[in-house]
């Protein structure tokens, strides 16, 4: 099993103190990893599933979820366990 995580900027909310709903974005990172696992795409570009090509792929899946321009997607990490991973940082 791996594990997403997401880092993201933005300003914080000064009701709720957060920058965005924590469940909502949850929903976003389920909804980039879906069509990332699917091998299609991967076989069109002829690659090899790796790490490193998921988290590139849910990187750029979860920045096109993120409308709200104020929010900014830092970072999604992926870890292979707990010594394991692989982070995709915005360019």
């Amino acid at each position: 099993n791996y594990e997403v995580e997401a880092c993201i900027e933005g300003p914080r909310d000064p009701l709720s103190g957060m920058i965005m709903d924590v469940a909502r974005l949850d929903q976003l990172i389920e909804a980039a990893i879906n069509p990332a696992l699917q091998e299609s795409w991967l076989e069109k570009a002829n690659l090899n599933t790796t790490t490193a090509r998921l988290t590139e792929k849910i990187f750029e899946n979860l920045q096109k979820t993120l409308t709200d321009p104020s929010i900014e997607l830092i970072k999604v990490r992926i870890y292979q366990d707990q010594d394991l991973w692989m982070d995709q940082w915005a360019q």
